[in-house]
């Protein structure tokens, strides 16, 4: 398993990367999560993109694992933990 953590001491710029973890060659992803703190209140500007970085076998792809969009930091009642 690969994890990594990432405290921001305030809220990201644009094209800003953050390097949370290095999958080990050969593995396969098979999930994952996100999670933290509403740090954009009030702007609702906070746009995430997860993917991954050229490695020299697999070409960069910034929004791999999900082009997530503008989030809100709003409850979401539909959805059960």
């Amino acid at each position: 398993m690969a994890w990594g953590t990432y405290t921001l001491a305030a809220n990201p710029s644009q094209n800003d990367v953050i390097e949370f973890c290095k999958v080990p060659a050969g593995a396969t992803v098979i999930g994952g999560f996100f999670q933290g703190a509403d740090i954009d209140t009030g702007t609702e500007a906070l746009d995430i993109d997860i993917g991954w970085a050229a490695n020299g076998t697999d070409a960069a792809d910034t929004d791999g694992f999900g082009n997530l969009g503008v989030l809100t930091g709003d409850a979401i009642t539909d959805f059960r933990p």
